[in-house]
């Protein structure tokens, strides 16, 4: 229950950002969201400025908790290594590094060269 209330803090964070943004601004008399930048809400002087600072703290506890959540549901597969996903690379190809690849392609070249006649 804990889990699905801090993974619930995602939701929570991103309806109060757009609250944040859609309401503090009215309380700004001669704000304009077209023309000015969000962070003139919370500039020394404004008369957003506590509002906006005591959102956005509750906005920043919201995506820690958030944060802590999807921490917490990855389990043991943080520290296990058998139980982390394993990278989708072919069977053929695993093992091989980038020089094994630089060489086949040279070879590939190689072989193409001196298959076709050359002009003359």
């Amino acid at each position: 229950m804990v889990l699905k209330l801090l993974l619930f803090c995602s939701i929570l964070s991103s309806l109060l950002y757009v609250a944040m943004n859609v309401f503090v601004p009215m309380l700004f008399e001669g704000y304009s969201l077209a023309s000015q930048t969000v962070s003139e809400l919370s500039a020394i002087g404004a008369p957003t400025r506590p509002l906006w600072v005591w959102l956005g703290t509750v906005y920043a506890l919201l995506v820690v908790a958030f944060g802590w959540g999807v921490w917490k549901s990855a389990g043991r597969s943080r520290t296990d290594p058998s139980r982390r996903p394993r990278a989708a690379i072919p069977e053929g190809n695993r093992g091989r590094t980038d020089s094994d690849h630089r060489s086949q392609g040279a070879l590939l070249r190689h072989k193409r060269e001196r298959s076709e006649p050359h002009a003359g």
